[in-house]
């Protein structure tokens, strides 16, 4: 099975839409603005119970219009979703 992420890191500042605790994955979404274009990303973490048991994250852990930084990976068609 071939890796569906690239191997390069990227750096993404924004705003939170909204922290999804569901499993398999939670997923924070959240907007960019680059330019004056804001563009919506979903991010992909671990399950919720490994950030509630190793994080001590709740649901309200990350809420709605706080600023966020990511680092991560992107999927390799550059799909920010």
């Amino acid at each position: 099975m071939q890796d569906a992420t690239t191997k390069t890191t990227v750096t993404l500042k924004g705003t939170v839409v909204q922290l999804v605790m569901v499993n398999p994955h939670a997923l924070i979404i959240f907007d960019v603005n680059d330019g004056g274009k804001t563009t919506r990303w979903t991010a992909e973490m671990g399950g919720p119970q490994q950030l509630i048991k190793q994080f001590g994250w709740s649901p309200s852990t990350v809420k709605a219009g706080m600023p966020i930084t990511l680092i991560g990976r992107v999927v390799k068609s550059g799909d920010p979703s």
